[in-house]
This record gives C-alpha cells, structure tokens and sequence, in this order.
C-alpha cells in the first residue's frame, strides 16, 4: 500500500512539473511571437516612412480573375502590340488556353 501510494505522488509530481513547463512554454512562445509581428509591424512602418512620397506604384488589373496588381510584379504577355498583365501563373495559363 505504501508502495501504491509513493508512485501515485511521484506520478502526481511528475504530471504537475510537466503542466507547469507546457504553461511555461506557452507563455515564452506568446511573447515571441507578439514580439515578432511587432517587428514586423514596425519594418513596414520603415518601409513605408523611407519610401519617397514622390514614387507611385503603377496597378494593372488581370483580365482573368479581375484582381489589381503593382505593374512590376505582375506576368506580362506581350501580343498583338498589347501587353496583357497576370496576377499569377495559373492566371497567365488560363489566358494562354483560351487563345
């Protein structure tokens, strides 16, 4: 009986050190983690405060799917004298499949 209940405290211990080392854990990983999207938060504040009010980012819009894009970012076809804009590859071959 004595043995009984000396693995019983020793399970007891061993079960509430493991609980208090996940809540530990728990609580370090929620911090790293709102530290984090605050850095990110705070590099496209930087972002945005060192790009020069004067430069514009020039939008097309994808006849495929409707979505607007930045020009620079966007598949480009060049056919008939006319440039066709993409948001994505799928969309490029969604367009190359109806022609």
């Amino acid at each position: 009986m004595d043995l009984l209940a000396s693995l019983l405290q020793i399970t007891f211990l061993f079960l509430l050190f493991r609980t208090i080392l996940t809540v530990i854990g728990g609580i370090s990983l929620n911090r790293r983690l709102k530290d984090s999207e605050n850095i990110s938060n705070n590099e496209q504040a930087t972002d945005a405060a060192a790009r020069p009010s004067g430069i514009t980012i020039e939008m097309v819009r994808d006849n495929i799917c409707g979505r607007y894009i930045a020009k620079n970012k966007a598949y480009i076809i060049h056919s008939d004298d006319e440039d066709q804009y993409f948001c994505s590859w799928e969309c490029r071959q969604k367009y190359l499949g109806q022609e």
